[in-house]
């Protein structure tokens, strides 16, 4: 029987119910002088062990990241691309639109006047945008100061 007397001295050392006194004790006198030392050197050896997996786990964790971020400015280029196409479609399809000129008006004016029409109605849009943003009501001085940049527009 004094065998597994040994075998539960270890088996104590292993338990996780035990109290941590109780343990380091049956584990001290079990040790020979040299533990401390011993136990120390496998501490270190496992906290090496661990902080190298950390450090992996760290280095994908990192990388996923960086493809995510990589993936993440080509979308925006490309909703950027996106997005001056569709104005660039707006525009095309603005100048195509019938704007009743003055009779009489020459062509490269009545580009203009389509030209005017489609930046006042884009004007519009975006100060509607931020107006939005801004959480105040539409109109009011914001047209008052889309007048006045449509007026000194013209005016050059």
């Amino acid at each position: 029987m004094p065998s597994t007397n040994v075998v539960d001295d270890d088996d104590d050392g292993l338990s996780t119910d035990a109290p941590p006194s109780a343990v380091s004790v049956s584990a001290a006198a079990a040790a020979p002088a040299d533990a401390p030392a011993s136990t120390l050197q496998q501490l270190l050896v496992r906290e090496r062990a661990a902080h190298a997996e950390t450090q992996k786990e760290l280095q994908v964790e990192r990388a996923a990241h960086d493809e995510t971020a990589e993936k993440m400015v080509q979308l925006q280029q490309r909703l950027e691309v996106t997005l001056q196409e569709l104005a660039n479609l707006e525009r095309f399809t603005k100048r195509q639109q019938v704007v009743a000129p003055p009779p009489g008006t020459p062509s490269h004016v009545e580009r203009l006047l389509k030209e005017e029409s489609y930046l006042k109605a884009r004007l519009q849009f975006v100060q509607q945008e931020l107006d939005e943003l801004r959480g105040r009501p539409q109109g009011g001085v914001a047209q008052d100061a889309e007048d006045r940049v449509i007026d000194s527009a013209l005016s050059i």
